[in-house]
C-alpha cells in the first residue's frame, strides 16, 4: 500500500511505476495468478517492510528486538551502521516547486581517519528482485530531493538484502541520474496533464 504523504504529493515510487511498465508478465500474474501465488507475494512483501523496519531501528542505534527468524542478519545489520554517521532516516523530503515528494532510507556520514570532511552518502534498502535501472533513477530523484532539501550528497547506491548479507551496489553517477529523473518528472507531469 502506497505510503500517505501531506499535500498529497504523489512519490517518487509512485511516479515511477507510473512511466515504467512492469511488463507483461506482472500483469498476467496479477489478474491470472493463482491464490497461493498471491499469498506468496503478500508475504514477501510483508518480510520486506519488517525486515525494512529492523534495519531502520538498527541504524539508529536503538535496541531492536528481532524475531528469531531474522536473528542471523542482526550482527551483519549492527556491523554495517557501526562506523556510520546517521543524519537522515526514512524521512520524507519535499520538492515544493514541482510538487512531489520521497522518502530515502539512510543518509549519514562515513567516520573517517583524515582530516578531511568526511563523505555525505545516501543509501536506499531493498530486499526483492534487482532492478538496477529504476532503483538508479529512484535514487537520483532521491539526491535532487535532499539537494533542494538543503542535504549535500557526495554519494549514493542501493543496498541488497538477500540471504542474510547486505550487499552494496555500484555507486551511482549523481549528476546523471539526477538529470534522468527531471525527465521522468517531466514525461509524468505531460501524461497527466499537469503544469
Amino acid at each position: 500500500m502506497p505510503r500517505k504523504y501531506e499535500h498529497n504529493y504523489p512519490s517518487v515510487t509512485e511516479i515511477i511505476q507510473e512511466i515504467f511498465n512492469k511488463g507483461e508478465g506482472f500483469w498476467r500474474w496479477k489478474l491470472l495468478g493463482s491464490e497461493e501465488s498471491h499469498e506468496k507475494g503478500k508475504k514477501k512483501a510483508a518480510s520486506g517492510t519488517k525486515i525494512h523496519s529492523l534495519v531502520n531501528q538498527t541504524s539508529q542505534g536503538k535496541r531492536t528486538r528481532y524475531p528469531k527468524i531474522y536473528k542471523p542478519i542482526k550482527h551483519r545489520i549492527e556491523d554495517y551502521f557501526r562506523d556510520k554517521t546517521l543524519i537522515l532516516n526514512e524521512k520524507a523530503l519535499y520538492d515544493h516547486d514541482q510538487n512531489y515528494c520521497g522518502t530515502p532510507d539512510y543518509i549519514y556520514s562515513e567516520q573517517v581517519a583524515t582530516s578531511v570532511m568526511p563523505p555525505i552518502v545516501l543509501e536506499d534498502l531493498k530486499t526483492g528482485k534487482y532492478r538496477q535501472h529504476e532503483y538508479d533513477l529512484q535514487l537520483g530523484a532521491y539526491v535532487g530531493l535532499a539537494r533542494i532539501n538543503g542535504y549535500t550528497i557526495d554519494k549514493a547506491r542501493n543496498l541488497m538484502l538477500q540471504d542474510g548479507h547486505i550487499t552494496p551496489m555500484p555507486w551511482i553517477d549523481l549528476d546523471n541520474a539526477v538529470e534522468a529523473w527531471w525527465k521522468v518528472l517531466w514525461l509524468y507531469k505531460w501524461k497527466y496533464g499537469i503544469p
